[in-house]
C-alpha cells in the first residue's frame, strides 16, 4: 500500500512540475502574438467576414484555408502560427482560439513565411499604408516582389427574363513587380512594361528596349529574368 501511495505522490510532483511549463508556453506564445503584451486590438482586427466570404464568388486569399507558417520579428521569431494573405484587404491574417485576425501593425515584422513562400510588408511614406508583397528573388543587393491585389465585384441584377444574374465576385486586378535595395525595403521601384517605363521615364528607354523585345512580362520568371538583365546592363534605377 505504501509503495502504491509513494508512486501516485510521484506522479502527481511530476505533474504539478510539468503544468507550469505549458502555461509559460502559452503565454509566451500570447505575449508574442500582442507584441510584448500590448493592447490586442491595438494591433490587431478581430475579423467576422469569414461567412461572408463563403457567399460571394472566388477566392481573395494566397491559401484558402489557414497553414501553419513562421512570424520573423525584428528580434525574435514565432513558429507555428496558423496564417494566410487575404488579398482583398492586402493583410496577413491568423488563427487564435477559432478567431480571425488581420496584423494591423507591421514596423517590428521583418517578414511571413507560409507554406514556403516569404511575404515582406512594405510601408508607403507618404500615405501610411503597408502592403503585402510576396518575395519571388533575392540576392545580396535587392529584393524582387510582387503585389497581387482582389477588388470586390457587387451583384448585377439581370435586366430581363433573358439575361443571367452576375453574382457577387472577387476580381482578381494586375498584378505588379518591384524591386528595392536590401536595406530600405518602403523604397519600392515598379517594374512595368515597356510603355510604363518610357512614359515615367524610370529607366532608360532605348537601352532596354531590344531587352524588352522577346520578354512579355507577365510570369515572375519572366520578372526576374528582365530584372537579371537590368542589373547585367547596370540600368537598375535606385
Amino acid at each position: 500500500m505504501k509503495s502504491k501511495n509513494y508512486k501516485i505522490k510521484i506522479i502527481l510532483l511530476l505533474i504539478f512540475a510539468i503544468s507550469p511549463l505549458f502555461t509559460i508556453h502559452s503565454q509566451v506564445f500570447t505575449d508574442d502574438l500582442n507584441m510584448g503584451g500590448a493592447n490586442l486590438n491595438s494591433q490587431f482586427a478581430l475579423m467576422d467576414n469569414s461567412e461572408k466570404f463563403e457567399k460571394i464568388k472566388g477566392n481573395p486569399f494566397i491559401f484558402k484555408e489557414f497553414k501553419n507558417g513562421d512570424v520573423q520579428f525584428i528580434s525574435k521569431v514565432i513558429k507555428n502560427v496558423p496564417l494566410r494573405v487575404n488579398l482583398l484587404d492586402n493583410k496577413i491574417e491568423f488563427l487564435k482560439n477559432e478567431n480571425v485576425y488581420q496584423f494591423t501593425n507591421y514596423t517590428s515584422v521583418n517578414f511571413f513565411e507560409i507554406a514556403g513562400l516569404k511575404f515582406v510588408p512594405s510601408r508607403n511614406n507618404e500615405t501610411g499604408e503597408t502592403k503585402i508583397l510576396q518575395l519571388i528573388y533575392e540576392d545580396e543587393e535587392f529584393n524582387l516582389v510582387k503585389l497581387q491585389n482582389y477588388v470586390y465585384q457587387e451583384r448585377i441584377p439581370a435586366k430581363s427574363s433573358y439575361e443571367k444574374e452576375i453574382p457577387a465576385s472577387f476580381v482578381e486586378q494586375a498584378v505588379r513587380w518591384f524591386y528595392y535595395p536590401k536595406e530600405d525595403r518602403d523604397h519600392l521601384i515598379e517594374i512595368s512594361d515597356k510603355r510604363q517605363i518610357k512614359e515615367d521615364e524610370v529607366l532608360p528607354y532605348n537601352s532596354i528596349k531590344k531587352i524588352l523585345r522577346n520578354n512579355k512580362l507577365k510570369t515572375d520568371q519572366d520578372i526576374i529574368d528582365f530584372f537579371l538583365e537590368l542589373k547585367k546592363n547596370d540600368l537598375l534605377a535606385i
